[in-house]
């Protein structure tokens, strides 16, 4: 059990450092795309998303927008909202 928690320790401090570093890496290039969208069309930069986890709760996931703003409403009535709405 003990050795359980130090690996499960471990394993996190490396995920942390991990994504830190991704992040410092990728930081210049998430500048120039966020700004291409923008200069590209209206709207905002970011697609947010509410989601829910495993055990329900909800969270917002935040997206680069790669689609037209307000794609959903557009698309919405052409689209099934998730895979359980597909007719068979």
């Amino acid at each position: 059990m003990q050795k359980r928690k130090i690996d499960f320790t471990i394993k996190q401090i490396f995920d942390v450092f991990a994504s830190g570093l991704a992040l410092i890496f990728l930081l210049p290039i998430f500048a120039i795309i966020g700004t291409l969208i923008k200069i590209d069309s209206k709207g905002p930069v970011f697609f947010v998303q509410e989601r829910a986890r495993k055990d329900g709760k909800v969270f917002r996931a935040y997206k680069l927008r790669t689609m037209v703003d307000n794609a959903v409403a557009i698309g919405g009535k052409k689209y099934p909202k998730m895979i359980c709405e597909l007719p068979e």
